[in-house]
């Protein structure tokens, strides 16, 4: 598709990057809605406005053919291999990283706001016009400012995870047939969370969602739960890959003290790290190496010396990964283990509990209760009983 559509892939990128109002988009509908006089020759423009029968009325409404745009510009830009964009010359397209924001990246997330609106007017869910922002992305940061300063798109993204977890719920809900069908939706979303984690920090992240970030980790719970009942997922590996990664999402935003606990950030973070000091595992969320199973002993981290991995593809693994990648943690983890250490080590000279030393000794650091929430946070993710809820599910 890259070789024999390049043009009608960059005009349709061109079209979209454009961004319309609500009358020209409503004027378009109704041109489309006439009989159809393009006499277009590419087939598949004419698949878009004809219906295979033959008939004279268009099969489709203008806004559910964007959608289709849509739906093929993404999957063309999900096939680009990263390292070759660049330097691929013109036998396939794009051309270039900058060709797929050929009206600037404010432009084309406007012109997503408005098709995620327009393909939601009945309240229906419809993703596909975030699963292409974030398709985009993942070649283009530039977009990551823009997205980060709409609050339209942030509450457009919630309210299709609400739509989703709730159509999933519900008993006949993937025999309505929608398009996209909801388990297409679930994978959507899951592309637009991870781009999202791969171009902001953990500060980025949680300010983004702000008071919205709890919500969204029940919201995510609740589709999890639908998607652990779905036997309409035909495609097993697919199915495991939904239920790994809204996991960790889920996981990732519902991870925070909870209010009724009284002790601080700091007290938290500290029996976390005594936890797993304690334990026998390598700090890659995804390894399932048995103790027997491993070649060498763990060895740890250099930079935080908490975390401990079976082997380097681990710590490379660890250091990037999508859901809480450890290069954002890795010096903060070490500021506040060297604390640790330095207590460990000291004999005590007054008579305090060693929770309330450590708190003392944290604030002496200049540390932070909220450095500390937010280590604690993203640390987490990386347990075990976290992860063996998806073990537990490789079999279905």
């Amino acid at each position: 598709m890259r070789v024999r559509f390049h043009d009608m892939l960059n005009a349709a990128l061109v079209f979209l990057g454009n961004p319309l109002n609500d009358y020209g988009a409503a004027a378009l509908e109704d041109l489309w809605s006439k009989p159809c006089k393009c006499g277009q020759e590419n087939r598949l423009v004419v698949l878009l406005h004809v219906p295979i029968s033959g008939e004279t009325e268009t099969s489709y409404t203008f806004t559910h053919s964007i959608m289709l745009v849509i739906a093929l510009l993404s999957e063309a830009i999900q096939a680009i291999p990263a390292n070759r964009l660049d330097g691929a010359g013109k036998k396939k397209w794009p051309d270039s990283r900058a060709a797929l924001l050929p009206n600037g990246p404010g432009n084309m997330l406007e012109s997503v706001l408005l098709w995620i609106k327009r393909g939601t007017a009945k309240g229906s869910t419809q993703t596909l016009p975030i699963y292409l922002i974030a398709s985009v992305l993942h070649f283009c940061p530039s977009l990551i400012k823009p997205i980060l300063q709409s609050t339209e798109l942030r509450q457009s993204v919630l309210e299709q995870l609400r739509r989703l977890a709730h159509a999933t719920a519900l008993q006949d809900g993937f025999q309505e047939k929608p398009f996209p069908r909801y388990d297409q939706s679930a994978y959507h979303l899951n592309v637009f969370f991870g781009a999202l984690c791969l171009h902001t920090t953990q500060s980025e992240h949680r300010a983004y969602w702000g008071s919205l970030y709890y919500e969204i980790g029940l919201e995510m719970e609740s589709l999890l739960d639908s998607l652990r009942h779905r036997i309409e997922i035909e495609d097993p590996d697919f199915r495991r890959h939904l239920l790994k990664y809204f996991t960790h999402y889920s996981t990732r935003f519902q991870r925070q003290p909870d209010e009724d606990i009284d002790y601080p950030g700091s007290q938290i973070l500290r029996d976390w790290i005594l936890g797993y000091q304690a334990r026998n595992e390598c700090g890659n969320p995804e390894c399932w190496n048995t103790v027997e199973e491993r070649a060498k002993p763990l060895r740890k981290c250099a930079g935080c010396g908490v975390l401990r991995y079976c082997s380097r593809t681990c710590q490379k693994y660890h250091w990037t990964w999508f859901v809480a990648p450890h290069r954002d943690d890795c010096e903060l983890l070490a500021e506040f283990n060297e604390v640790l250490e330095t207590l460990r080590s000291a004999s005590s000279v007054y008579d305090k509990p060693a929770e309330e030393q450590y708190e003392e000794a944290v604030r002496k650091a200049q540390l932070t209760e909220e450095d500390a929430v937010g280590l604690w946070t993203s640390l987490s993710c990386i347990d075990r009983d976290v992860n063996y809820e998806i073990a537990s599910h490789q079999a279905i």
